[in-house]
């Protein structure tokens, strides 16, 4: 009887053992490489010229466009996505402002079909979305707002539609909306096709 109590006791814990050594696999991965990819998409793609008037031009070949941003934001690279900032206290990869100033994050959108199209069906999958608006801004430059009761309600994204009929995704945050309005008018009025 003593010897059933034990082997019973013992496959527990190495079936305990088994998953905590998962677990800790697994946080150790996320923590020493995930967080280090680079991701191969836009890198490759993108030029960065100082152009000498406090302003750099960046050249996305691969997407064929072309837009300028202030000499001062440093670019990152990660998980898909191209950044450029001027935040103070920033934290590589870290979604929210976290400090005074802009972030600039570009990635390619997960969709080619109409801009319109992918906004209804956003909205309808959204429980928390009521309504949406898709407004061209500058060419082949297009705005989306969604609205409802949520955090970003009316924000807008920005997309551009390349000759290749994919759009790519634009986002600027800040700190405070006079900063938002400066930079805005200036990335979205310097988006030219290469």
């Amino acid at each position: 009887m003593e010897k059933k109590f034990f082997l019973k006791n013992n496959w527990v814990f190495g079936i305990v053992l088994v998953g905590l050594l998962i677990v800790f696999g697994l946080f150790f991965y996320n923590n020493e490489v995930g967080d280090k990819k680079v991701t191969t998409e836009i890198v490759p793609q993108i030029e960065v010229e100082e152009l000498g008037n406090g302003e750099k031009l960046v050249r996305n070949v691969g997407e064929g466009y072309q837009f300028e941003v202030p000499s001062d934001w440093p670019e990152f690279y990660f998980d898909g996505y191209l950044e450029f900032n001027n935040i103070s206290n920033y934290e590589e990869g870290s979604t929210g402002i976290g400090g005074n100033g802009c972030k600039l994050t570009i990635n390619r959108a997960d969709f080619s079909s109409n801009l319109e199209i992918y906004a209804s069906n956003f909205c309808k999958k959204e429980s928390d979305c009521e309504s949406y608006k898709v407004l061209e801004e500058n060419g082949n430059i297009y705005s989306v707002a969604f609205f409802g009761f949520f955090i970003g309600s009316g924000v807008k994204e920005y997309y551009f539609l390349g000759d290749n009929d994919y759009y790519t995704r634009f986002i600027l945050s800040c700190s405070d909306e006079s900063l938002y309005n400066n930079y805005v008018e200036n990335i979205i009025n310097s988006f030219n096709n290469l």
